[in-house]
């Protein structure tokens, strides 16, 4: 099913319809020229034309606008300390879609960000995906889409960002590296107030970068400040909650959606360890129980069980929740599914080019057995041997 931006006149319909149609010829006609039969059979594997529809719309508007904050490694146990160090993010759980038993797919930030905007994996840090994106299926839906980069002067991450396909990129002026929270907050806040105003659904995406281990650049400290850890999450905490502010039980704003979740886990270095254990034990390094919520002034919260599923569901989750459908290469599922689909990759985590796979579940994290590794391993394989031949002959 295709469905159109809901701003869209019958003709400006008519228009993106024959591009969508136009562009999926194109892409058949590439295949056959190209003579290679393992990318034919490749693309009728991960090939979908639909990205399946779980949820009935439980918003007021079509084509709401769209808000999405990556923090930096951010785990759940995190938020839910009995310290209450992230007690905003706690209480927007509560209003929220709030996810639970969620985990990240893979590490670290490089691959976090990319394999959520595309739902798939990646070998190396820099490697590009040139197949159907999040942002890619909002943009031909009606959105105009932008990234705020919140590291202006790291050139490696800004060429990185670059090729995510987005319509604008937005950054500041600060010469610094990059950008404390309550900078990349006060960005993100000015974009979203000004975008409003353009009649148009806008997707703002934004990476903010001050949980990062070892830093402790925090305005806001916790307790008596001693703990960097603590202080850099409860600075995180404090300007999320100052943004959020802005738009609850505000009129202006209740189409508003506000995304929250991370790029992955937070690394279990010997400042979580001695902050932590042993309280809570974390069962792999790298993998680790991670956030999602799905916040409008207007909706019901709801606490919703991923059972164990993986943060490659994230683009098909939010894009069945928006009612927004299409063509896609996407190797996860919706969380809506209930686990329906039975799709053993969405419980996978896997660092590809060292074949590290590890099973998710409601109960933990375990290895996966030989059966599974067996399944597991040739999808993932197939799918970067995929993108390396789209990008080739497609692209």
């Amino acid at each position: 099913m295709w469905n159109s931006g809901g701003n869209a006149s019958p003709i400006e319909n008519s228009i993106l319809l024959f591009r969508n149609i136009y562009a999926r010829q194109e892409r058949y006609n590439k295949i056959a020229q190209s003579g290679n039969s393992d990318f034919g059979m490749l693309d009728s594997m991960f090939y979908k034309d639909t990205i399946g529809n779980y949820i009935s719309f439980p918003l007021q508007k079509q084509n709401p606008d769209v808000v999405l904050i990556f923090t930096e490694g951010l785990s759940q146990n995190i938020i839910d300390d009995e310290r209450k160090i992230m007690p905003n993010v706690r209480m927007y759980e509560d209003r929220s879609f709030n996810f639970i038993n969620y985990y990240n797919h893979t590490a670290a930030t490089y691959r976090g960000l990319i394999g959520q905007l595309y739902s798939g994996h990646q070998y190396n840090n820099n490697d590009e995906n040139t197949l159907i994106s999040l942002q890619k299926i909002m943009h031909d839906n009606g959105y105009q889409t932008t990234l705020i980069n919140t590291e202006p002067n790291n050139q490696d991450f800004t060429n990185y960002l670059s090729a995510f396909d987005f319509d604008k990129i937005v950054t500041s002026n600060n010469t610094d590296t990059w950008l404390r929270d309550d900078e990349a907050y006060e960005l993100l806040e000015n974009e979203v107030k000004e975008c409003y105003e353009n009649g148009k659904p806008d997707f703002i995406v934004i990476y903010t970068f001050g949980t990062h281990a070892t830093f402790d650049e925090s305005n806001v400290k916790y307790g008596d400040g001693k703990n960097s850890l603590l202080n850099r999450f409860a600075n995180a905490d404090y300007y999320f909650g100052e943004f959020m502010r802005n738009f609850e039980n505000n009129d202006k704003y209740n189409d508003l959606v506000i995304v929250f979740t991370t790029d992955h886990c937070t690394y279990e270095d010997e400042d979580f360890i001695r902050t932590f254990e042993p309280s809570y034990t974390r069962e792999d390094y790298f993998c680790d129980r991670i956030p999602l919520l799905i916040w409008n002034n207007k909706i019901e919260a709801q606490e919703i069980n991923a059972e164990g599923r993986n943060s490659l569901c994230f683009a098909p989750t939010l894009l069945d929740f928006l009612d927004i459908d299409g063509d896609n290469y996407f190797l996860g599922d919706s969380l809506f599914s209930n686990n329906d689909v039975n799709n053993l990759i969405d419980k996978v985590y896997a660092i590809p080019d060292e074949e590290r796979y590890r099973i998710t579940s409601e109960s933990g994290i375990s290895e996966l057995d030989e059966a599974e590794f067996n399944i597991v391993n040739p999808i993932i394989k197939g799918y970067l041997s995929y993108t390396i031949k789209a990008k080739e002959i497609v692209y």
